[in-house]
């Protein structure tokens, strides 16, 4: 019997600049190794299942996910229409609901990701059974009762703008959506399983007959203006195995670097067939494997990477840098091998921090600590430094940071620098079970974490009270230490603004390196001043940009501009 088994991993605003000037005010990361403090925590509510967060510039948080019959978000209680249903939902910094949507069907619905854009629009991404409403009308109907990806945009307020679906003439094909990016060309790209056909409009995607049960992995690209469908490929496929063997697919996570490669990750029993030239087939080394895949932006594999040993060895995100290296989490039980390096678990399972570069070298990788760990949620800064979010068990000690859990698992969140060393480490939780499950940095450079707690936890010098059934909360790790002091830059020239083509930057030299940072604070392009005092904007998404640059008196200047 062959069988696809998806597993459910727990895995805003656009200004309008008048003048052609700007100042700004930002706070730089301390180059002192002081662990952040808690500022925040807030229980928003529970029931929910599966869930994912994506936090912009203000320290807005849009998180999506499920729930059995009942789930209270914030001060709203959601009923679902059929058993599961999904939703998206948005809080402010301090946690306060903004606004919720529920995304129901009489079968089973799935929120499964969520991102942003720099104008603040929002993007969900899962599955649906039969009739799915997505808010003020818009709904979305399959012609058969098989699971079937969505994805769908929606504005800053909460409008549900448009959406798309998969769909297929025979009805028999199950398709998900597990993961969603948006790219610098104005594209929404998807990737999700499938068994059977990955059809969205007149384009699709399916197995080969030497399949097992036409259990494949696609990519889908939407144009995010209009949701209108750009492409539907196969990334890969599993072969049918020889024998009585169950194997266990897991649901693909994919990241898109600014320079368009698409990068996607999984952990699989099973038996993968990359497409390309020269198809790889990579050979299990144990029970499961964690696999991580590059394609160029025109979808061309470029290399595998397999991480893992003879146990349990899972990988659960992948997230990009503003230069292409691919960072991903998860963990290993036993000994489990990254290229050249090889790890040994601590206990049942350790987590693990890995950097590759944009053409698979293993750069390093870092294991979590504690009795067990796990980790996921990479993220960044504008320094390019890295973030994760997780839990752990027993006496931890992440470089010159221990940690001891006060009860079976505590949240703890960790950073490193760009080249692995350890920055500071920071844990909350109570006697209970607790679980950081993703989170966000805003443009000032807050940590917002997204997870589980029950009963009572600290998050520093803060209490927070749950239901002994458990809560989900939203904290927030402060900008910076007390001791740290803010740096004014100065205003940085340009015209026009808004932008549509190319900013004009007068007082900087030719040759000089401007950096463009999105309304998440990502870089998301650099540039030299050409011998026009001009740097393109041309392909960015519209929406709000930061302009970084050093003048040659060494001055830091930074300015805003709206891109067209």
């Amino acid at each position: 019997m062959h069988i696809l088994l998806l597993s459910l991993l727990s895995a805003t605003w656009r200004g309008a600049a008048l003048a052609t000037t700007a100042a700004l005010l930002l706070c730089p990361p301390t180059h002192a190794q002081t662990v952040l403090p808690w500022t925040h925590a807030t229980a928003i509510g529970g029931n929910q299942l599966r869930e994912s967060i994506a936090v912009d510039a203000a320290g807005n948080c849009y998180v999506t996910g499920s729930f059995l019959d009942t789930a209270q978000v914030g001060d709203t209680t959601l009923t679902s229409v059929g058993g599961i249903d999904a939703y998206v939902a948005r809080y402010g910094p301090t946690g306060q609901r903004h606004w919720v949507r529920h995304l129901g069907s009489p079968g089973t619905d799935s929120g499964y990701a969520v991102a942003l854009d720099a104008a603040g629009n929002c993007y969900v991404t899962g599955y649906f059974q039969g009739t799915i409403e997505l808010g003020n009308g818009l709904r979305l109907t399959s012609t058969s009762f098989a699971a079937k990806a969505y994805v769908v945009r929606y504005s800053p307020a909460g409008t549900a703008q448009w959406a798309q679906h998969s769909d297929d003439t025979s009805g028999s094909s199950s398709v998900t959506g597990t993961s969603l990016a948006l790219d610098a060309a104005g594209s929404v790209v998807v990737a999700g399983a499938v068994n059977g056909v990955a059809r969205f409009g007149t384009l699709q995607a399916n197995a080969p007959v030497d399949s097992d049960n036409g259990a494949a992995v696609y990519l889908a690209r939407f144009a995010a203006a209009t949701g209108a469908i750009q492409s539907v490929a196969r990334a890969f496929y599993y072969a049918a195995p020889h024998g009585p063997i169950v194997y266990q697919y897991n649901a693909p996570q994919l990241a898109v670097a600014s320079t368009g490669q698409v990068y996607i990750g999984t952990y699989t029993n099973g038996q993968p067939v990359f497409d390309g030239p020269s198809p790889i087939r990579p050979v299990g080394r144990g029970s499961t494997d964690g696999l991580l895949a590059c394609y160029s932006a025109a979808g061309t594999l470029q290399w595998v990477q397999q991480l893992g040993g003879p146990q349990l060895d899972r990988l659960s995100q992948v997230q990009t840098d503003a230069a292409g290296n691919a960072y991903v989490t998860g963990d290993f039980s036993g000994a489990a091998t990254f290229g050249a390096t090889t790890l040994v678990s601590v206990g049942s399972n350790t987590a693990y921090l890995a950097k590759y570069s944009p053409l698979g070298t293993l750069e390093w990788v870092r294991p979590g600590s504690g009795t067990t760990s796990a980790w996921s949620g990479p993220r960044f800064d504008a320094a390019g430094n890295v973030y994760t979010v997780g839990s752990f068990s027993g006496t931890a000690s992440y470089g010159a940071f221990p940690l001891s859990s006060a009860g079976a698992t505590d949240v703890v969140v960790a950073s490193y620098t760009p080249q692995g060393q350890v920055r500071w480490a920071q844990s909350a939780g109570g006697s209970g079970v607790e679980s950081g499950y993703g989170l966000g940095l805003d443009a000032q450079g807050s940590v917002y974490v997204y997870g589980r707690i029950r009963g009572t936890a600290a998050f520093g010098a803060l209490r927070l009270s749950a239901a002994a059934s458990g809560e989900n909360f939203l904290a927030r790790l402060g900008t910076a230490p007390l001791a740290a002091h803010a740096l004014h830059l100065r205003a940085l020239n340009f015209y026009p603004n808004p932008a549509t083509e190319r900013v004009t930057l007068p007082a900087l030299a030719v040759g000089t390196r401007v950096r463009l940072l999105d309304a998440l604070g990502r870089v998301v392009r650099e540039a030299a001043v050409s011998s026009g005092a001009e740097v393109s904007v041309r392909g960015l998404v519209p929406g709000l940009y930061t302009l970084r640059a050093t003048d040659a008196q060494g001055r830091q200047v930074a300015g805003r501009v709206v891109v067209e």
